[in-house]
């Protein structure tokens, strides 16, 4: 299989006609309707776009994952809406929004098939995407509708409606050009096609349970803080949740870092995490104790040191206490597991010494550059404690983001350096 300057056959035509009659039956739910009549509620846009979030999210991932050299070929990071679609639910205060317990179950349905079809085909993921950047167009009437019935300031809480902008048709012809100079097997074909319809048809369920809403019980599910979260338990009392949102809000507020490294997407997995971590709990101390250290190693690995979550722990107990008391024993399994993070710092550095090397790195990055980045210092030595306790790769998954001369300026990389070097010669890796 491989591109091709000519083609034997068009194979957007064949998907036009074959999955036309599902793209008519979709154009005349009630939603679209509703839309049109501008009354449709805000519960059904904003769930909407959390099954939007949650499926353009499995799959960019998963065309990741499979790294098929034709999807390689075709599939490039300007076709990745997700980032458009936390904007939008960011800017919607998603979190306060009721979920449709319907579509939340659609949506998990959608991303079972996306994760088969990248297992079993994945050339089939072209049907998938084939489905994908063709709703881009219908995006400028959608967008003006949507801001007619909600009565949104222009261009605010439509990014993902107004994706590529003027040039829809253009990426679209674009795309359509490339699909179509795949050669493919008659196998392959069959496959694409059977997949763009009956993904089409999961969508059409979706919109189906977005409106009328056939259950309007207000609950939390985790696609909810976060739509590719998947499935994992989060506390029933709302309460808790809303003590987890603020912890996580609180933790961000405190240490930019987050916001400028992971971004909107980063945020969304704080808040599923924070819920999940109050679930653990329910268990024995000793199981609590081992899931977050699991969780803070993983985290770590991935640029996060464990100082980050035990201070996030410090937060996460003190916003459940204020709104929960009588249970502060219970949140004690999470302090004693903030403790046990906190392990690493001390055994190797001890707090006068850690106070000395933060001070010192402060003077050389200067004032405004710690108050932007405020406890950089403080992330970095818990990177290096971290590595010298075992954890692969902590310091090397954020050693050279936070030394990006196109981020950074040249006192802040020497600075970082100064300070992984005269760290690392305290705790005997050097």
């Amino acid at each position: 299989m491989s591109i091709s300057t000519s083609t034997k056959s068009n194979l957007t035509e064949e998907l036009k006609n074959s999955t036309n009659p599902i793209h008519k039956r979709l154009e005349q739910t009630a939603f679209f309707k509703e839309l049109a009549n501008r009354s449709l509620p805000l519960e059904s846009y904003v769930n909407y776009l959390q099954a939007m979030a949650g499926i353009n999210g499995v799959l960019e991932k998963e065309i990741l994952i499979a790294n098929h050299p034709i999807l390689n070929l075709i599939w490039k990071p300007e076709m990745q809406k997700l980032p458009s679609l936390l904007v939008d639910l960011e800017s919607l205060n998603s979190t306060e929004i009721a979920d449709i317990p319907l579509v939340v179950d659609a949506m998990l349905d959608t991303i079972k098939f996306i994760r088969l079809c990248r297992i079993e085909k994945p050339i089939s993921l072209f049907g998938i995407l084939y489905v994908i950047e063709g709703s881009t167009l219908g995006g400028k009437v959608l967008k003006k509708l949507v801001q007619e019935n909600f009565q949104f300031p222009e261009n605010e809480k439509v990014l993902y409606l107004d994706y590529y902008k003027d040039k829809k048709l253009e990426h679209w012809e674009e795309f359509k050009s490339k699909l179509n100079s795949i050669e493919l097997t008659d196998t392959e074909r069959q496959s694409i096609l059977e997949t763009a319809n009956l993904f089409f048809k999961k969508i059409e369920s979706i919109f189906t349970y977005l409106f009328p809403i056939y259950n309007t019980t207000f609950f939390y599910n985790v696609t909810t803080l976060n739509p590719e979260a998947g499935k994992h338990n989060i506390p029933e009392d709302i309460s808790e949740i809303h003590a987890a949102l603020r912890a996580g809000n609180i933790s961000w507020d405190a240490n930019p870092y987050y916001a400028w490294r992971y971004g909107l997407r980063g945020k969304q997995y704080t808040r599923s995490d924070s819920a999940w971590l109050i679930t653990l709990c329910d268990l024995d101390d000793d199981v609590v104790i081992d899931q977050i250290k699991w969780l803070g190693r993983i985290l770590a690995s991935r640029g996060m040191p464990q100082w980050l979550l035990a201070t996030h722990l410090e937060h996460l107990v003190s916003e459940l206490i204020k709104v929960r008391p009588e249970r502060i024993s219970y949140y004690e399994k999470l302090t004693k597991a903030k403790k046990e993070l906190h392990q690493a710092f001390e055994q190797f550095l001890p707090n006068e010494v850690r106070f000395n090397f933060i001070l010192d790195f402060e003077k050389q990055v200067g004032i405004e550059w710690s108050n932007r980045l405020k406890n950089m210092g403080t992330i970095l030595l818990s990177a290096i404690c971290d590595e010298q306790s075992g954890i692969d790769r902590a310091l090397t998954s954020i050693h050279p983001w936070v030394t990006d001369n196109n981020r950074f300026p040249q006192h802040w990389i020497e600075a970082v350096n100064n300070l992984i070097e005269s760290t690392k010669k305290k705790v005997g890796l050097i």
